[in-house]
């Protein structure tokens, strides 16, 4: 909830850290965890480790992704949703079958490869 004056309080964050802060927690739909904000381009693990201490995420609700319905655009528009997975999600989908939990999303190859993925996209997922 914190706005972009608010984190431009914190060390080592400047006016275009924080707001690539707040852009980026608008676009995932609400943070789950003071460790996404080590996802935002920019923010050094150094710097980040000097200020998280000062953070702490309230249970909020995000903003979860409809995987079985949700189009190109919309999935993307979550950046953990990059082209690759959105891609991979529409053809699994397609192809395959509707996704009936989020684990389904573990049969996608990207995210075979990549396993740590799942973890980021888990929480914003939504089978309907």
């Amino acid at each position: 909830a914190a706005s972009a004056a608010d984190f431009e309080k914190l060390y080592g964050i400047g006016k275009v850290l924080s707001q690539r802060i707040v852009d980026f927690r608008d676009k995932l739909g609400g943070f789950y965890s003071v460790e996404q904000l080590k996802d935002v381009w920019g923010i050094q693990d150094s710097i980040f480790q000097k200020f998280k201490k000062n953070l702490a995420i309230k249970p909020a609700k995000i903003r979860k992704v409809h995987i079985n319905s949700a189009t190109y655009e919309e999935l993307t528009a979550n950046p953990y949703f990059f082209s690759t997975i959105a891609k991979q999600i529409i053809g699994y989908r397609t192809k395959v079958k509707p996704f009936t939990t989020p684990d389904d999303i573990k049969n996608l190859y990207y995210v075979k490869d990549h396993p740590e993925q799942f973890a980021k996209l888990q929480p914003y997922v939504d089978v309907e």
